[in-house]
């Protein structure tokens, strides 16, 4: 058994365990086992699993504010918050329902928060309308990543071969034509989130354009 690590390790291994566990079978005793050092020895870094949680989503969201790349207008710039914030969650496991379940004061959300309240700040809207289009913003993409995952688990369930059930309907009817074309395989894709990113994106915009 270790005696000594430091806190990046300590949440590679948490990724690494979310990815094979998920988040109901996340437990220290396994992070520990994991870490190969005795569990009561994690506490002496994180205090909880919850605090493991909160480190992991505060990671997701600092790489974000480092990366992401500047735009001259505010639509572009939304949509490149958008891009990498998916990416991200796309990379790391159920980082979706971690940044879901982080409480309000964690320090990196509320600069993520600031960041994008600063990219509509010029724009003729009241600060509540600013803060409800950064929730919307910001709850489009982590509903996004958590959709793609119940899907997979979906598709996971189904029985090899088993048709859709199309209740009699005829073909010429629109949900008869996407399940016969196989559009439900791309629930989830990055074309189907940038589709969805920017109806939002212009959506908003169009609504300024009336305010003004």
């Amino acid at each position: 058994m270790r005696n000594k690590m430091n806190e990046d390790e300590i949440l590679g291994a948490a990724w690494k365990l979310l990815a094979t566990e998920g988040l109901n079978n996340f437990s220290m005793r396994k992070l520990s086992q994991l870490l190969n050092i005795k569990a009561p020895s994690l506490y002496w870094y994180v205090k909880s699993k919850e605090q493991i949680f909160d480190k992991l989503a505060s990671q997701v969201i600092r790489e974000v504010l480092d990366e992401v790349k500047i735009a001259d207008q505010w639509q572009q710039q939304l949509i490149f918050y958008g891009e990498l914030l998916f990416q991200k969650l796309r990379k790391y496991p159920y980082s979706a329902y971690l940044l879901l379940r982080t409480t309000p004061n964690n320090p990196e959300l509320l600069r993520l928060n600031n960041e994008l309240l600063k990219i509509i700040d010029s724009q003729p809207l009241t600060y509540s309308q600013k803060f409800t289009s950064i929730n919307a913003f910001m709850n489009y993409i982590i509903s996004f990543e958590i959709d793609y995952l119940a899907q997979k688990e979906n598709q996971n369930k189904r029985v090899e071969g088993e048709e859709q059930s199309l209740f009699g309907m005829a073909s010429d009817e629109p949900i008869f034509q996407i399940l016969q074309g196989n559009v439900l395989d791309t629930l989830g894709s990055k074309e189907a989130f940038e589709w969805g990113l920017t109806i939002f994106v212009e959506g908003l915009g169009e609504l300024i354009k009336k305010i003004k």
